[in-house]
């Protein structure tokens, strides 16, 4: 089988722009991308899209360092919105960057959207899940099955589906939120773009936007693993996400 390009994109604020992040201290925010984007570059072989939006460039510290060939770098200043409409939406504005300027990303064939500040360790796992697949349009995420809601932290993609996502931008403020943005746009996918469940659980390692602490300790109980397999199910039958829209199983 030809190897399948694997791209992930890191959303990154340096300087906090909106009033409702966790942390605002902006050393502390740029360690914690700094160590990020050097556990990517050690622990996987994917090129990777860093894209900044508060006019902040780490590109000269991973040129110096090796890394730079695997990374590229777009930052650009985003303005102030009035009345602020939330990070959920400085993120869409990101994506949005991303998939218009960079170069990396039209040669992907499953796009990995990363919260700059958090460590997928499961990574690799989940990428070979989805290489089998070998699906041309896909989304795959951890959705939820009693509410219209996705794990927004990281998902997978092919690019059209960031494309497909980028239009709901305007439907987000402080009320709509990230994670139902996303659902809604699984929701309302192509009818040629397949949902995939993906094959295990998020194993997270970082600091959250609003602080949350996430451990390098996941979950691997028996409970853990049988709710997985019931989700990967009734998402397989067509029960979940709400939506005509084709679904793999």
């Amino acid at each position: 089988m030809k190897e399948i390009r694997v791209c992930l994109l890191l959303t990154a604020t340096i300087k906090p722009n909106t009033t409702d992040c966790g942390i605002f201290n902006v050393e502390e925010r740029k360690k914690h991308y700094i160590d990020s984007l050097n556990w990517y570059l050690a622990n996987t072989p994917y090129k990777i899209v860093f894209c900044e939006n508060s006019g902040t460039d780490l590109s000269e510290l991973f040129t110096l360092n090796g890394g730079g060939e695997r990374i590229e770098f777009l930052t650009y200043k985003s303005k102030p919105v009035f009345p602020d409409r939330s990070k959920g939406y400085k993120e869409m504005e990101i994506i949005e960057y991303a998939v218009r300027n960079s170069k990396f990303l039209p040669q992907a064939e499953i796009i990995v959207k990363c919260t700059g500040r958090l460590v997928l360790l499961n990574i690799n796992k989940i990428v070979h899940y989805l290489q089998r697949r070998n699906k041309k349009h896909f989304i795959s995420s951890w959705m939820s099955y009693s509410a219209l809601i996705s794990d927004s932290r990281f998902f997978f993609c092919s690019l059209d589906f960031l494309w497909h996502f980028v239009k709901y931008k305007e439907s987000i403020d402080n009320h709509h939120i990230f994670e139902m943005n996303l659902a809604w746009a699984i929701r309302d996918k192509d009818r040629h773009t397949s949902f995939i469940y993906p094959n295990d659980n998020p194993h997270v390692h970082g600091i959250g936007s609003i602080g949350t602490v996430y451990d390098k300790q996941y979950e691997t109980t028996f409970k853990s693993r049988l709710v997985l397999l019931m989700k990967r199910f009734l998402f397989c039958l067509g029960y979940f996400p709400h939506t005509e829209a084709k679904v793999a199983c």
